[in-house]
């Protein structure tokens, strides 16, 4: 259940974590931190520390965004990182999501980048004592995760120093077009319901939620783009 707006509670990963873990370093602290979403819904992010970090703590840590992908959670997220932000130490910052129409399947809706790029400012505030890199913010996401995750960096490429999309799609008009003829009827739903109409009814909303529609801003921000 969500905390209290502007608190900050401790969470175990370990049940969502998979079987198998490395054992030789200790997996990260993770804090759930509410915060309210552009649409004023409660949402919450989940945040890893390495596992030694602690209100002594001088260092300025780099701070990985990461959006979900479709039809998770940031819960789901936060599991698969184990114990690589102690390991390299860096923060994650795994987000909730809110869409225009489905809290879930956001596909890349402005509101929802500007609640990811204004997390790292959820955190201080709920929790003073950490410290992060501002200058070392960086946007990772896979599927959905992953077109929201190049989106960001097309709407902040001022504020973010890299990106990596991992099976992210480019063109949301191509890929309401191409699901699987399996999943396409829900598919394609959602997104009608989602994006507001189809590629057809609404060109616009479907380009800017699409990475390709920003590729000149990719080659000339000098922000390193890994896809």
């Amino acid at each position: 259940s969500a905390t209290p707006a502007g608190r900050a509670e401790t969470i175990s990963l370990s049940s969502a974590a998979p079987a198998i873990r490395a054992s030789l370093v200790a997996e990260p602290q993770s804090f759930v931190v509410p915060y309210t979403a552009w649409n004023g819904a409660a949402r919450e992010s989940v945040l890893l520390l390495p596992a030694d970090y602690d209100p002594s703590d001088t260092d300025r840590l780099p701070c990985l965004l990461v959006a979900h992908p479709r039809g998770s959670t940031a819960y789901d997220t936060a599991a698969i990182w184990r114990d690589l932000p102690t390991r390299l130490r860096f923060a994650v910052l795994c987000a909730g999501s809110a869409g225009r129409k489905v809290a879930v399947d956001s596909w890349a809706f402005s509101g929802q980048l500007q609640d990811l790029m204004a997390l790292p400012d959820r955190v201080t505030a709920a929790l003073p004592w950490v410290r992060l890199d501002r200058t070392r913010l960086y946007a990772a996401g896979v599927s959905m995760g992953g077109t929201e995750a190049l989106c960001l960096l097309a709407m902040f490429p001022d504020r973010l120093a890299a990106a990596a999309s991992f099976d992210g799609v480019a063109d949301l008009a191509a890929y309401y077009h191409g699901v699987p003829r399996a999943r396409r009827a829900r598919y394609q739903a959602l997104l009608r319901r989602e994006v507001g109409g189809t590629p057809k009814q609404a060109s616009f909303r479907y380009a800017v939620r699409s990475p390709l529609t920003f590729a000149r801003t990719f080659a000339t921000a000098g922000v390193p783009v890994g896809i």
